[in-house]
């Protein structure tokens, strides 16, 4: 860019902080000496480049003429230009090389810059959108991460084996850096000088302290050029900022670093709808546009691929808790916390699309604050003080429900996997925070990791906390409560997805009986225990025994929740397995469409319980006979579902199974016996080899494969048969040829 023939080309490098602006400039300048007849180098320190100018030029015996003192600045550093440009006495061929170091205040660069041919001028600056037709950008970014990881191993030196011995550590320190190279460069710096610390306690370390910690100040001697640490060059721009961007800033620290929908933003820190009780914030929504922007402009905000979605550094954003801490803004606080409280209340059990689109663009910022609460607060840096100021600010009552909801979001989409670590963190937090034996809450939130467990087919973990959370429920509670009823409820449905009938059928029963004493016999509890309680006579083929409670169920999931539930859904689909069983197939038809289409609406195209409905409607195809519409349904239903709950699931071997069952009767043994197979390893691994369900499966592979066998049998033995009667013939045959050919001889 600076090899333009212009009169002046002048190019400028921009990007955060600590992104290596003036070290690239630096090493520019070195590389390209030789070019150049000389070098200035001016550096910004007051918001103002021009009288640090003016302080270079008297260094070079250069004042302004006489005749101009008093004139405009800009004509009085032009004329001091020209008598630099004599005094370095250039040929025509030559250049000079100028640059503008840390630039934050472009009408003074404007004045600054020489107009004379041979000049180059580079600017470094942490703003945006620079004049196009004045200046020429190369906007500076982070690196990316095997760059990263590439800088911090040179910075360890050749001999260093720790990042080799724990790349995974330092792949995670370099992820949590966000790849700044100046952060990176302190912290390799900071390893360099003490060998014996390790990767993971230097992690630990500024996890714990943040931007307070050493390995993030500059204290070592280095040839850099860089000469402030992470928190210092951030502050250089902090102090730039208009009080209003500043607080704009303080309130994005209570956000999420990534994925910030500003409609979100606006919606949290300005409607009121959201929280009557909260302290409104004194700003207007002009007055935030106005901050984002200048926090944009500074590099402090960045702009997502997405329209109206912005990131912000993972370092920058710890720089606005640790501002928010150092300057006591705790008042803050509930301005975003109660909103988000108000917002997690809404997430359902089962989230439909719809529920799940409106409130998508606030989890980012609930997972953030269930972050915040989940850390330890113990020690005295302001990133710690931010932690404990935020904690203290969320009620007792009100940790369950945020990690609970974030559980709930994910569970009830079927993302298992996002939902776990969240319900984990529920029982750690909720029991560290308000003791072992809570009631409601600690017990609920055993209870939850145990339904999600559950799901996920993980019986031998489920069952144990499902138990805990029985037991300290009745001890805390008493017998006879809802908490009581739901635990027995959730027990006997373990038992009944593991076939342990006898053990299920007196708490479904027990739990049934207590809903409707405590709830009323028109309540949710009430119609999830008739339903379950159903499958179970249906599982043991009492069907008389479970139609009248599956159709009570039905009607009542109906009445309270309306005719477009994933729960009626669930019911329909209940029903109509029933119905099959029965051979009412006409019967069953209809609900399994209408349970399928409406999971589909409801829940999306790619749902755990979509593949269950298609696997009910492929069963109930296969039922009649009707293979060429069974399959396709049966192996979307596999694919699915695997998918979704992976390969190990007890569901996935339930549709293996189906889908074999479905080759058999048409004779495909083939196709038939891997999928048995695989059916039997999965049970074996999570019912165990002397499960009922277990022994069945191996029953039918066996089946499977003395049907081939036989069946490759059969075709031998039509073969041989087929030779020992046509053999002789054969030769008769030749033998008649051979005696009419001697005959025309």
């Amino acid at each position: 860019m600076l090899d333009s023939g212009e009169n002046v080309a002048i190019s400028a490098i921009a990007g955060i902080g600590g992104v290596g602006k003036t070290e690239l400039a630096t090493q520019y300048a070195r590389r390209n000496w030789e070019e150049y007849k000389a070098i200035a180098w001016i550096v910004e320190t007051i918001g103002d480049i021009r009288p640090n100018l003016f302080s270079y030029f008297l260094k070079l015996g250069i004042s302004v003429p006489e005749p101009l003192v008093g004139r405009p600045v800009g004509e009085q550093i032009q004329a001091c230009w020209r008598q630099y440009l004599a005094d370095v006495a250039v040929k025509d061929d030559e250049k000079i090389l100028v640059v503008f170091d840390d630039i934050s205040n472009l009408e003074a660069v404007k004045d600054a810059i020489p107009p004379f041919y041979p000049f180059r001028v580079l600017i470094t600056t942490r703003m945006r959108n620079l004049d196009p037709n004045l200046v020429a950008t190369l906007p500076l970014d982070v690196l990316e991460p095997a760059a990263a990881l590439a800088l911090l191993k040179s910075l360890l030196g050749e001999n260093d084996r720790r990042i080799a011995n724990q790349t995974k550590i330092a792949e995670e320190l370099c992820k949590w850096l966000e790849y700044l190279p100046l952060a990176l460069e302190l912290v390799g710096a900071y390893l360099a000088n003490d060998p014996d610390l390790s990767l993971a306690d230097c992690f630990e370390q500024l996890q714990r302290l943040g931007l307070d910690d050493d390995a993030l100040q500059r204290s070592q001697i280095t040839l850099n050029s860089a000469e402030r640490g992470v928190k210092a060059a951030f502050d250089l721009t902090w102090q730039k900022l208009a009080a209003n961007s500043r607080e704009t800033a303080l309130l994005l620290s209570l956000f999420a670093s990534r994925g910030i929908v500003w409609e979100v933003v606006e919606v949290i820190t300005i409607a009121e709808e959201l929280n009557a009780i909260r302290t409104p914030l004194a700003k207007t929504k002009k007055e935030l546009n106005e901050g984002k922007k200048e926090l944009y402009r500074y590099h402090l905000l960045g702009f997502s691929e997405e329209k109206g979605v912005y990131n912000i550094h993972s370092l920058i954003h710890l720089f606005f808790k640790e501002q928010l801490a150092e300057q006591e803004r705790f008042d803050l606080l509930p301005v975003v916390s109660n909103p988000l409280l108000a917002i997690a209340q809404t997430i359902p059990q089962t989230p439909t699309l719809k529920e799940i689109t409106a409130v998508s663009p606030f989890i980012p910022h609930l997972e953030a604050l269930a972050e915040d609460l989940a850390q330890s607060p113990a020690g005295k840096s302001f990133r710690q003080t931010y932690l404990r100021q935020r904690q203290a600010s969320i009620q007792d009552e009100d940790i369950f429900g945020i990690f609970t909801s974030l559980g709930l979001f994910y569970h009830g989409q079927g993302d298992y996997g996002s939902a776990e670590p969240w319900l984990k963190q529920c029982v750690e937090v909720v029991k560290s925070r308000l003791g072992e034996r809570h009631p409601h809450v600690v017990a609920q939130s055993l209870h939850n990791l145990a339904v999600l467990y559950k799901s996920q087919g993980k019986y031998k973990l489920a069952e144990p906390l499902i138990v805990e959370a029985l037991a300290l429920n009745k001890e805390l509670l008493g017998d006879r409560h809802p908490d009581v009823a739901a635990n027995l409820l959730n027990l006997a449905v373990l038992y009944y997805f593991q076939e342990k009938y006898k053990l299920a059928e007196p708490l479904f029963v027990e739990a049934l009986v207590l809903s409707k004493e405590l709830l009323g016999e028109r309540h949710l509890l009430v119609a999830s225990s008739l339903d379950n309680l159903a499958s179970l006579y249906s599982s043991q083929g009492k069907y008389k025994l479970a139609e009248p409670l599956y159709e009570e169920a039905l009607a009542l999931f109906k009445e309270l929740l309306g005719e477009r539930h994933p729960d009626v859904a669930s019911s329909l689909d209940h029903l109509a397995s029933l119905y099959s069983f029965q051979g009412k197939y006409k019967l069953a038809k209809p609900l399994c469409e209408e349970a399928l289409a409406l999971r589909k609406e409801l829940l999306g195209d790619r749902h755990p319980h979509v593949a269950s409905s298609l696997e009910n409607l492929g069963n109930l195809y296969k039922s009649q006979g009707k293979y060429k519409l069974a399959e396709p349904l049966l192996v979307e239903a596999l694919v699915l579902s695997k998918e979704l709950l992976g390969e190990r699931h007890p569901h996935v071997a339930s549709k293996l199974e189906n889908l074999a069952e479905t080759y058999c009767s048409q004779g495909k043994y083939k196709l038939a016996e891997p999928l048995y197979k695989e059916t039997l390893s999965i049970r074996e691994e999570r019912l165990g080899i002397d499960h009922p369900r277990t022994i069945s499966t191996r029953r039918s592979l066996a089946i499977v494969q003395f049907s081939k066998f036989f069946e490759r049998g059969i075709g031998k033995l039509i073969n041989i048969i087929v030779t020992i009667l046509f053999l002789p013939l054969y030769l008769l045959l030749l033998g008649l040829q051979w005696l009419m050919f001697r005959l025309r001889r």
